[in-house]
């Protein structure tokens, strides 16, 4: 193979691995082995080659807005679970535990449920869904909520 041809071939594999889109499968694979250093890095990539790719988006917008109806379309749209922290707050609220008792002090003066329950909360059902792809509304709703 000469020079022209080399380089041609290259230029060809090249564009073939970009519009398959392994570069950006290799250097997600590669960043994963770098971060989570499995003892069994051939194994891992095999396991993680089987397994779905999953996805979180979380819609947060101010109140009065039609959030929970994007979040329900996008989900049933996509196929991916939807989770609603207002849904969760009045499931919480039914519960009558010491919980409810400050969520329902939080709601009567039209204030934010506090920040340790809403993060709680938010993630007991979260782990429901770890293996899933997930549209969150609603949470987070405060600057404390969106650093957890």
């Amino acid at each position: 193979m000469n020079r022209d041809e080399k380089l041609q071939y290259q230029e060809e594999i090249e564009s073939y691995f970009q519009n398959k889109k392994v570069y950006d499968l290799f250097e997600k694979l590669l960043k994963e082995l770098v971060i989570y250093k499995p003892q069994h890095p051939i194994d891992y990539l095999i396991d993680r080659l089987k397994k779905k790719d999953t996805k979180r988006f979380f819609i947060t917008s101010g109140s009065g807005t039609e959030r929970k109806e994007v979040a329900l379309a996008v989900a049933n749209e996509l196929g991916y679970k939807h989770i609603s922290m207002g849904d969760l707050i009045q499931k919480e609220l039914l519960k009558k535990l010491e919980t409810s008792k400050k969520i329902q002090k939080s709601t009567s003066n039209y204030a934010l449920v506090e920040d340790d329950i809403a993060i709680e909360l938010f993630k007991n059902e979260a782990i429901k869904y770890k293996d899933e792809s997930y549209i969150v509304e609603g949470f987070p709703r405060s600057r404390v909520n969106k650093s957890n």
